[in-house]
């Protein structure tokens, strides 16, 4: 095995910003080719940015081996702000895998001075396997789903008081 990928969806109004990518030990090197099916060297993740569509390709050298890497990326617009609520939603895995998924976590990073009691997250759909929680300092939403089949999503959505946001531009 060569090479893995990521599709992100993005709506309108969504902007793809940041990605890293990493295993166990290494932090991939941006550079490497976006295609499927292409080659790069082992260590590296090419970004190929539409207007619907980011597509993340990293490069690795695995031989009957189980393996874990890490894609972390920031997204703005994904963020629906109301009078009331601030509600993030998002599908953090989609449904167009044809295999499933041992675990997925997800975590949404809110602005300093986020009190916990003011925030709800939940994960979707009913029936997967999994947990969310708002971290040790009762302001960092995450989720974890485990055993995820094939042709199956899984999506987190934190909802939190509009007034935890001094500016909403970026939302």
């Amino acid at each position: 095995f060569t090479g893995a990928y990521r599709d992100i969806p993005l709506r309108s109004g969504e902007a793809f910003e940041f990605v890293s990518v990493s295993d166990e030990t290494t932090e991939f090197a941006s550079g490497g080719c976006a295609v499927l099916g292409g080659s790069s060297p082992a260590g590296t993740y090419g970004l190929d940015l539409q207007p619907w569509n980011a597509r993340v390709v990293w490069h690795h050298a695995s031989n009957d081996e189980q393996r874990s890497f890490q894609l972390v990326y920031r997204l703005r617009g994904v963020t629906r702000v109301y009078d009331d609520v601030t509600d993030i939603q998002y599908k953090v895995w989609g449904e167009q895998w044809s295999v499933g998924a041992d675990q997925i976590t997800a975590n949404v990073i809110l602005p300093d001075g986020a009190v916990g009691q003011d925030i709800r997250v939940f994960g979707h759909p009913y029936g997967i396997e999994g947990e969310t929680s708002l971290g040790e300092d009762g302001a960092s939403p995450g989720l974890i789903a485990s055993d995820v089949p094939p042709y199956q999503f899984v999506e987190i959505r934190v909802v939190v008081p509009s007034g935890l946001l001094t500016d909403t531009s970026g939302a």
